[in-house]
Order: C-alpha cells, then structure tokens, then sequence
C-alpha cells in the first residue's frame, strides 16, 4: 500500500499544472523554466530522492496511519499536500521524513489527514501510537498539525499521555539537578496541547507571515 501510496502522489503531481487550482504558468514541469524556483518542484526531488526505507517512514508519517485499503483520494493529494507545497513556501522536507514549516515559535506539521470528526482523528491517533511509539516525540514537538478539513484550536491528546519527554528521556535526568532540569521533570506529566488546522486556515496564516 506504500508503493501505491506513493505512485498515487506522483500520478497527482503530474498532472497537478493542469489542475484547476494551479498556479503554474506552464502545462508541463518539463518545460516550465522557473522549475527552480518552486518549492512544490524541489520538495517532490528531495522526496524522490530518498531510499525506499525513508520513503515508506514518510508515507507513514504524512497519513498518521497505516495505510491499507483507505487511501487519500487525488484530490486530497491534489488540494491538500501539492497545493500547500506550491503555495507555502516554508514548507519542506526535513531529515526527520515529514514536512514542517515555522512560524512565530510554531512548528506546523503538513499530514494527509483527511478526517471530518475530530473523534475520528482522535482514535486513529490513539491506535498509531499505541503500536508505533517513534512517531510519538515527532508529534509532540509538532504545535500545530495541518489537515484537510479539521480546525480544533486547543487539542489535547489522551490528557497526560502526550508528554513533553519520553520515558527514556526522563530517565536520562532522573539524578540530576538544576534548575532548568526540575522544571522539565515537572512538565513531564502535564498534556500536550495541540493546534488543529484546515489547508485553508494554514494557506492563510503561512502566506501571511512569511
């Protein structure tokens, strides 16, 4: 299902300059001349560039699931990823395979959440997480997560479970003292809040702010 994932992404992005909400000039990448300087152009070669070991972790990461027979629809990946990558310039790919941009502080982080109930989002994150620990700390040092329709302005995931370290990371400081230190033992325990954003809200406040 990655593998199709994964074609299903490049088959959009082919035909995405003849989409009707482009903002290409040309029909075709192959032609266009200002392929340069195009985020969505760069981040699809950064993306295709990486083994299938990175690939695969990054699908996985972008839905916040795994896949089997549910994927995105093309206009999802049309609207929702290619759309924000052409328009958002700050969005790009990180070595941690997902995509984030900053702004004010605010790390956002680009999904393919295509969820309408925020309950349905809530369990298929409490799901994912449960059977897949590594993506956890990413998602907490995520501030706002962008989806495709959701907008929750202070989410907060499993109250406590959410935490502002990992286990292993507390136990790394459990013997020592200072200041700064007891204050994150301190936080450990307290729930992550979360902002939850539609592609149009984060079409907004990354354009405006850049």
């Amino acid at each position: 299902m990655y593998y199709e994932l994964l074609q299903l992404i490049k088959d959009t992005f082919k035909k995405y300059p003849n989409s009707t909400r482009t903002d290409c000039i040309f029909s075709e990448c192959g032609i266009c001349k200002t392929t340069n300087e195009c985020n969505l152009y760069r981040q699809m070669m950064e993306i295709d560039n990486k083994s299938y070991r990175d690939k695969k972790d990054f699908l996985y990461k972008l839905l916040l699931r795994t896949p089997k027979n549910n994927l995105p629809r093309g206009s999802v990946i049309n609207n929702l990823f290619l759309t924000l990558l052409k328009r958002i310039e700050c969005l790009r790919y990180c070595d941690s395979n997902v995509i984030l941009a900053k702004r004010d502080e605010e790390i956002y982080r680009l999904t393919l959440d295509e969820n309408e109930y925020i309950e349905d989002f809530e369990d298929q994150l409490k799901k994912e997480l449960h059977e897949n620990h590594k993506d956890k700390f990413l998602i907490y040092e995520s501030d706002v997560l962008i989806t495709d329709r959701l907008n929750k302005s202070d989410y907060r995931y499993n109250q406590i479970n959410f935490n502002v370290m990992g286990s292993d990371e507390l136990n790394e400081i459990a013997d020592i003292t200072s200041d700064s230190i007891e204050r994150q033992k301190i936080n450990y325990n307290k729930s992550k809040i979360i902002r939850i954003i539609s592609k149009d809200v984060a079409d907004e406040e990354l354009n405006n702010h850049e």
